[in-house]
Formats: structure tokens, C-alpha cells, sequence
């Protein structure tokens, strides 16, 4: 998981540019492959949405077996980076255009941050 990098600025000459880190552009193009594929060719939806997106961290290997357990059972939440509002705007704005038209159209959201034996994020989005 990748959260969503600050615009970066380059000055050439008397103009500015404004680009995106690679790292989150490259982020947000795989999400926009595995939306494509989830969406399975139907039309991005046209009304307001929820989602819910639980983002699975891998375990540290530094952890006791305690601690592993605690982190499995989601007793011990991972407060590391990235921040959840910089994964969450990453996934939403991948999602533009495929899922649903905009991301404007989302007004309610679930997110969680866990541990677990699969990490990655994973993303639910239903019309309400």
C-alpha cells in the first residue's frame, strides 16, 4: 500500500510544473487494473456510495509470538505509516472513472488498518 504522495513542483525557466511521485502513480495504476477487473466491464455508477476499505499490513518479524498473535486476532493495531487518509485518497482517485464516475459520489466511509497474513488493501463500494 502506497498513501498518496504531495504534488511536487519543478521550476524550468519562468514556468512551474506540477507532477505526481512515481511511487504513487505507479500505486495508483495497479489499482486501477484491479478495479477494471472487479467492475468486469459494467458502467461506473452514477449515485451516491459507500465504502469500506480494511488496508492488511504485514506482521513484523521483530514481533514475539505474543505480540503475532495479538496482531492476527487484531487485538494490536498497526500504527505505522502510511497515514489511512493518504491510502484511502490514493484508492479513491484510482477508482475515478471506473468504479464510479468521481469520487465526489462517495459520502460514507468504513476504514480500517490491520495486521495480517495477506497484506494488501481491500475495497468494497456499494451504491446507495
Amino acid at each position: 500500500m502506497t498513501g498518496k504522495g504531495r504534488a511536487r513542483v519543478t521550476v524550468r525557466g519562468k514556468f512551474a510544473h506540477v507532477y505526481t511521485p512515481d511511487q504513487t502513480s505507479s500505486y495508483e495504476s495497479l489499482v486501477k487494473l484491479a478495479a477494471q477487473a472487479a467492475m468486469n466491464g459494467r458502467q461506473p455508477l452514477t449515485q451516491a456510495c459507500e465504502v469500506n476499505i480494511v488496508m492488511l499490513f504485514d506482521i513484523p518479524k521483530s514481533f514475539s509470538r505474543i505480540k503475532r498473535a495479538q496482531a492476527i486476532t487484531g487485538e494490536l493495531k498497526p500504527m505505522v505509516k502510511p497515514d489511512i487518509d493518504n491510502v484511502c485518497k490514493s484508492l479513491l482517485d484510482a477508482c475515478n472513472g471506473i468504479v464510479y464516475q468521481d469520487d465526489k459520489q462517495v459520502t460514507d466511509a468504513n476504514l480500517r488498518k490491520r495486521y495480517g497474513l495477506v497484506p494488501g488493501a481491500y475495497v468494497e463500494v456499494r451504491a446507495l
